[in-house]
């Protein structure tokens, strides 16, 4: 799990109980959920090394510096969907949709769970068979 970052109370149970998952495997829309291990930041895995230490410093203040990949839908690639779970003490636990071309743009990452807890709940209710979480957003990880 990432030092020196906030882990919330349900991510903690969740990896206590599990070490991640993998949902709805063989149907057009899996999901795999990392564990602890596998919680790695979003930035240097979908943007580069590099980007992410340039917006590092140009922006520390900015989303993406807190956010680690959750969950990858389909194949796991990085033209796949991704669910990133923001870690920052100010939003620790919202969940934002995003993909390789729209992570860190503003209006490009809905808040589509406020906490891993809504976030399992509606990826069980994709049922697999969809790529899109069903249910309500909450705007944009940049509102």
């Amino acid at each position: 799990m990432p030092v020196g970052l906030p882990v919330p109370d349900d991510l903690r149970l969740l990896y206590e109980r599990c070490g991640g998952a993998i949902l709805f495997e063989g149907s057009p829309f899996a999901w795999r959920v990392s564990g602890p291990r596998k919680l790695v930041a979003a930035s240097p895995r979908l943007l580069s090394h590099e980007l992410a230490d340039e917006i590092a410093i140009d922006d520390p203040t900015d989303v993406t510096t807190g956010c680690h990949v959750i969950a990858d839908g389909g194949t796991g690639a990085s033209t796949e969907p991704h669910i990133v779970v923001d870690l920052h003490p100010d939003r620790s636990g919202r969940c934002y949709a995003t993909g390789w071309d729209t992570y860190g743009l503003v209006g490009d990452m809905p808040v589509v769970a406020r906490d891993i807890t809504e976030l399992l709940q509606r990826l069980l209710d994709t049922d697999g068979v969809q790529s899109n979480l069903p249910g309500r957003d909450y705007g944009d990880a940049y509102d």
